[in-house]
């Protein structure tokens, strides 16, 4: 019942969703599933359940749960959860079916750990990695929870499984380089609350964005974790103003952050 579960899979569109159960019990028991009511991964049993993205996603996913830590992480991103005791004193033993004899599971499935304890963060994110880098997801998963894949990091020069270390420009050296000299902006740095550029929409100078992309997240350079997620699709246009990116917005869209 204390368990650590990683999973590299991606479900299909099929009706049939479960991951993990209790040979011992029930179908409607407390198990690990994929698709569940048009969702790729949540717990089924008592609450909270805890959803992720839409069924049939395209390529693999992959997702680590601590059962009774209170918290999963997707791609790994942590979502918080609240603890769950719906796994206390469950035996867990019947993969990709609920108890042996019903509700199986439609899909695919790269890799399946299973550990008998609760891995520390640590351990998660270099669990986290090895599946990452194994299975080609580096440009999805985000193994150390920084706010920047894995791809990014490796781009970037910076260490993909610590979290305290992320690419993320200097604001002084940054305004010294565009003005051609020394601003003393040093003193004041560690009062900027968030900073938002289109010419760095990914932290990355916007390496891994193209002409017309629609922008998903656009980054906080200030290192205060203010990155912003869109509400529909604003794009990214490289000539908005003189030459230089910007994010286009369209109101007949709803488009926001």
């Amino acid at each position: 019942d204390d368990i650590t579960l990683f999973v590299v899979a991606s479900k299909t569109n099929g009706t049939q969703d479960y991951m993990f159960g209790d040979a011992g019990v029930s179908a409607s028991a407390p198990s690990i599933i994929s698709g569940y009511n048009g969702l790729d991964f949540e717990f089924f049993g008592s609450s909270p359940r805890v959803t992720f993205k839409d069924s049939g996603s395209v390529g693999l996913q992959l997702l680590a749960i601590n059962t009774n830590a209170g918290t999963i992480n997707f791609n790994g991103q942590v979502i918080e959860t609240g603890t769950n005791d719906a796994f206390n004193n469950k035996q867990l033993d019947t993969l990709l079916s609920a108890n042996g004899s019903v509700g199986f599971y439609d899909g695919t499935i790269a890799e399946l750990l299973v550990f008998n304890n609760q891995l520390n963060e640590a351990e998660t994110t270099f669990v986290q990695y090895y599946l990452s880098k194994k299975w080609g997801l580096e440009s999805i998963v985000d193994s150390d929870g920084d706010g920047h894949t894995d791809d990014a990091e490796e781009t970037a020069g910076t260490s993909a499984i610590d979290a305290s270390d992320f690419p993320m420009p200097d604001f002084s050296d940054t305004v010294d380089t565009q003005i051609g000299e020394a601003s003393g902006f040093d003193s004041i740095e560690s009062s900027l609350a968030l900073w938002l550029d289109a010419s760095n929409i990914d932290a990355l100078s916007n390496a891994t964005l193209s002409d017309g992309d629609s922008i998903s997240t656009w980054k906080d350079l200030s290192g205060s974790g203010y990155s912003l997620n869109a509400v529909n699709t604003p794009v990214l246009v490289t000539d908005g103003f003189n030459g230089y990116a910007a994010i286009e917005f369209d109101s007949t869209h709803l488009d926001a952050f």
